[in-house]
């Protein structure tokens, strides 16, 4: 008895009975999905709760689908939780192409400083 509640097994059961496939804490939310709003990318507003609604109306999730807690999101559609993933799988190509054109073009930039230099010696 101690160990389930102490795990939070008690909560977790009492969750899905009430038809939520998944919750997730506001800034863990946030942060995991921040890169799907322009609003909330690249930095949020600090408002976790309304960088939240922000995200999931960028993805189109219906206020239908999902729940605000007191300090979590409860989703209720395993497929809502799906789309989100794809989602942020399909931003995340674009976030990895940031970061490469940056690194391609310090890299760059310190090679022909480099040149530069040996140039003018």
């Amino acid at each position: 008895q101690h160990q389930v509640r102490y795990l939070g097994l008690m909560e977790n059961v009492r969750v899905r009975r009430a038809g939520f496939a998944y919750r997730r804490e506001y800034e863990l939310f946030v942060r995991r999905y921040k890169m799907l709003s322009p609003q909330t990318w690249p930095a949020s507003s600090g408002n976790a709760e309304r960088d939240t609604d922000t995200i999931l109306a960028a993805v189109g999730i219906s206020s239908d689908g999902y729940q605000h807690g007191k300090s979590k999101l409860f989703i209720k559609e395993p497929k809502s939780l799906f789309d989100l993933e794809e989602a942020r799988e399909k931003r995340m190509q674009y976030v990895v192409g940031i970061i490469q054109r940056t690194y391609r073009t310090w890299k760059a930039r310190l090679y022909f400083q480099q040149v530069r230099a040996v140039g003018i010696s």
